[in-house]
């Protein structure tokens, strides 16, 4: 079972977590996927939202690949142009609907 979280709110689709972190005005890794697969992962994911602290949901979240990848790399030296952490872009409001 995949479900989203956001700011301590979760979603069962990816789009509705995704409007709500906009609304919000939070940057794209605020949004958390959260793969559960067996009861134990259900039970320890309830127990950390029970808990008073933030819950750590790393252990259900896919980790991000940590490169670019070669071919962006090529196309970029090859054009003359940075890449850009997408985290750090201005997205203008009608590209973020």
């Amino acid at each position: 079972m995949i479900c989203y979280n956001v700011a301590r709110r979760f979603f069962p689709m990816k789009a509705e977590a995704d409007r709500y972190r906009v609304d919000q005005k939070l940057r794209p890794s605020a949004l958390t996927r959260l793969d559960v697969r067996t009861r134990e992962d259900l039970a320890d994911i309830l127990n950390s939202v029970a808990a008073e602290e933030r819950p750590d949901l790393s252990a259900f979240t896919p980790e991000p690949a940590k490169e670019e990848p070669p071919i962006l790399a090529a196309i970029a030296k090859a054009e003359g142009l940075q890449h850009h952490d997408p985290d750090d872009a201005d997205i203008p409001a009608f590209l973020k609907a």
